[in-house]
């Protein structure tokens, strides 16, 4: 790796990014396959039942959003579309 003086773009190699974890956010990376329940753990928009809690299924993929369809309450059946979401954690946590 070349290093250049006060860089600090690439101050920790990637794998080693990759490796942390902490409790407060899951892991690096997250697979999910069509066709899998899921189990949304933000509220999103309470008017359509996306909410904490809300059971979902799996039904396909965009380039950054989740293609679902919901699976309890009164909009069961109904389809929506779940945008990717940044994490981000306190330094404390």
């Amino acid at each position: 790796m070349l290093k250049v003086e006060g860089d600090t773009h690439n101050l920790y190699q990637q794998e080693f990014l990759n490796s942390t974890t902490q409790r407060s956010i899951p892991p690096h990376i997250l697979k999910v396959k069509k066709g899998v329940s899921l189990i949304l753990l933000r509220n999103i928009d309470p008017r359509y039942d996306l909410c904490n809690e809300t059971r979902l299924l799996c039904r396909g993929f965009f380039k950054n959003m989740l293609d679902v369809e919901i699976l309890t309450e009164s909009y069961a059946g109904k389809r929506a579309c779940l945008p990717i979401i940044k994490l981000k954690t306190n330094m404390n946590s």
